[in-house]
């Protein structure tokens, strides 16, 4: 699962990178345009420019093929993964997704998980998406071999915990309780977790927690 969510975010990076080459090979052209009609006193010049615009108008068509093969590898791999057609970028599809929000400071829904507090439920959240961030790679095992799934959720964040602990003094109550919503958020996708509780228990966050 985690390999195909990153396959998406890096679909994603070259779709964006190739648009704005597309958008910046498009304003090439058309300048190369306007300078072969205001050549017309110097045919030689108004001929290299000509040349010019033949070989980025290939170039922009390649891109063109690009952005296409690229937007139906993409597309297939959502549907692949059972994600919707179009990105909503206040809704993440995926852990990767989300992570990179928190990263940036933005906000992002979540599942309330407290129900203390808020400085209580920010520490839950914080463990959530450092979970996350350390297993992004991380192969699930099968749910139906008992035995490795007990031993995978024992030392299952285990690294971020240790990692973070000193300065956040989790309970084992906020443990447990991030630990499921990295585990949902990686296994299921992040839209896929927020779809299986009720509505009433999603709220939004930040890493910039609130302060007056």
């Amino acid at each position: 699962m985690s390999g195909a969510i990153l396959t998406i975010d890096e679909m994603r990076v070259d779709l964006d990178y190739t648009r704005k080459d597309i958008v910046n090979l498009a304003v090439i052209c058309n300048n190369l345009r306007d300078f072969t009609t205001d050549q017309r006193g110097e045919p030689q010049r108004a001929q290299m420019f000509k040349v010019d615009l033949l070989k980025y108008e290939a170039i922009l068509a390649t891109a063109g093929r690009l952005e296409t093969t690229i937007e139906n590898k993409l597309q297939a791999a959502k549907k692949e993964l059972g994600l919707p057609e179009i990105d909503v970028p206040f809704h993440p599809q995926t852990a990767a997704d989300v992570l990179k929000r928190w990263d940036d400071g933005q906000g992002v829904f979540t599942i309330e998980m407290g129900g203390i507090g808020p400085s209580y439920e920010q520490c839950i959240q914080i463990l959530v998406f450092e979970i996350i961030r350390d297993n992004l790679k991380t192969q699930f095992p099968d749910e139906k071999d008992k035995d490795a799934s007990k031993e995978f959720w024992e030392k299952f964040g285990e690294e971020s915990i240790n990692r973070t602990n000193g300065k956040m003094g989790y309970s084992d109550a906020q443990v447990g309780v991030a630990k499921q919503v990295a585990y949902l958020a990686l296994r299921d996708s992040w839209e896929g977790m927020l779809k299986s509780v009720p509505q009433d228990r999603l709220i939004q966050v930040s890493k910039h927690f609130p302060t007056l």
